[in-house]
């Protein structure tokens, strides 16, 4: 079963927790987790709210900042929460430079022993560009999982297209994350439940609810986040309604009220 990852800061992730709402999926973004290293690590393994064997995905930050973090930035936040998951470098919509660039890392974060699965992101402007991306990110050899960007959405009009890989590239079946959501939240929760499809992250269903957005895959929205991770510390009602949505289509393919 897909899961998904609330994309929060670690005020609003805690009171998450300590309600039952944060779940054993989670992905964090690096810069954040070294800028607070004590509370993040305090959260993830001091705290006994986030489950044992939880599946933790360390972000590069590229959407965030403009380019993705160092090696240095990486390694350190794997080790503050534990990291199961680190995302290689990537470049927006650019297969080549990805490729460079999680190679470069790659030699870098092994030297350095990051102790986690790595996470090639499969970036291109054509379908045959990600598809040759995708084969050599897979064929680096330490890659463990993929990562398909929400840009796919604006350029292909689905990710669905990441079905190819399941069938091209034996061990990448359940080994594939979808960064992010789009605005169309109906394909990204019908492409979160294909097979071979680990799990979705994004900060949207608490946005949208922090500002009392309801979400629904027929009337879509789709928020910037403005001061969310500053100002955003406790979960509203419309915020846990809507984590019951993603969870219930996630589960059933249903909002929970059909």
């Amino acid at each position: 079963m897909s899961k998904y990852a609330p994309v929060a800061s670690y005020q609003l992730l805690t009171n998450l927790a300590r309600t039952g709402y944060a779940g054993d999926y989670h992905l964090l973004l690096a810069h954040e987790v070294v800028d607070c290293p004590s509370q993040w690590e305090f959260l993830f393994k001091g705290s006994g709210l986030i489950p044992k064997g939880a599946t933790i995905i360390m972000d590069n930050g590229l959407i965030e900042l403009g380019e993705p973090c160092d090696a240095v930035v990486m390694k350190d936040a794997v080790d503050i929460v534990n990291a199961t998951h680190a995302v290689l470098p990537d470049a927006l919509e650019d297969g080549a430079e990805t490729l460079k660039l999680s190679r470069k890392a790659m030699d870098e974060w092994l030297r350095m022993e990051v102790d986690a699965y790595y996470m090639g992101v499969v970036q291109g402007r054509s379908y045959w560009e990600i598809i040759w991306c995708a084969k050599n990110l897979w064929n680096l050899g330490a890659t463990a999982s993929l990562g398909i960007p929400r840009i796919w959405q604006s350029r292909f009009g689905t990710r669905k297209l990441l079905q190819f890989f399941t069938e091209l590239l034996p061990g990448v079946h359940g080994n594939i994350h979808l960064l992010g959501m789009s605005a169309d939240l109906k394909d990204d929760l019908t492409c979160a439940v294909l097979p071979g499809v680990m799990g979705i992250d994004s900060a949207n269903p608490l946005v949208c609810g922090w500002n009392e957005r309801h979400l629904d895959v027929e009337n879509i929205q789709h928020m910037e986040r403005g001061s969310y991770w500053r100002d955003c510390t406790f979960a509203n009602e419309t915020m846990l309604t809507n984590l019951d949505y993603i969870h219930s289509w996630l589960t059933n393919g249903t909002s929970p009220a059909d």
